[in-house]
């Protein structure tokens, strides 16, 4: 039984950095998109 539970917590533990990092790099995705289309407006206004 106690080796499930660590099974169960080290799943969790996982599942929680993994979701972690989804939402960071989700946020740099959007930042550098929002970047190159900032940038890009810029070059057409000149």
């Amino acid at each position: 039984m106690a080796e499930n539970d660590n099974e169960d917590l080290l799943a969790d533990l996982v599942a929680i950095v993994s979701s972690f990092t989804a939402r960071l790099y989700g946020q740099r995705r959007a930042k550098r998109t929002t970047e190159a289309l900032l940038e890009q407006l810029q070059r057409e206004d000149k």
